[in-house]
């Protein structure tokens, strides 16, 4: 996660995170994985569910994450015939609308 928010502030930052979530893509399932595990844990800990709607909503919004996360990478990754540098020239866009396309 760290590594996502310094490559987006080093310039070149779309490049940057498309390069990143390919190749990085196991290592932040991992982390997305991980949160929603130790999230559960804990509310597995308290025991009465009562009155913990913003909890268990924020346990839905780690499984959405890293189940969208993996969709989005094969998206990008069968998307990628293109380098990113000629990504880049162009804005993204053959990228953007294709993961626009898809999402409808």
């Amino acid at each position: 996660m760290s590594k996502c928010y310094q490559k987006s502030r080093a310039g070149s930052a779309a490049l940057q995170l498309i390069q990143l979530l390919l190749l990085d893509r196991l290592a932040y399932i991992r982390y997305w994985d991980e949160k929603v595990e130790q999230l559960n844990h804990a509310i597995k800990e308290i025991g009465l569910m009562t009155n913990m709607a913003g909890i268990t909503a924020d346990l839905d919004k780690f499984a959405r994450i890293r189940s969208n996360f993996d969709h989005l990478t094969d998206l990008l990754s069968d998307m990628n015939a293109l380098t990113p540098e000629l990504h880049a020239v162009h804005g993204f866009s053959s990228l953007i609308l294709e993961v626009e396309r898809s999402l409808v």
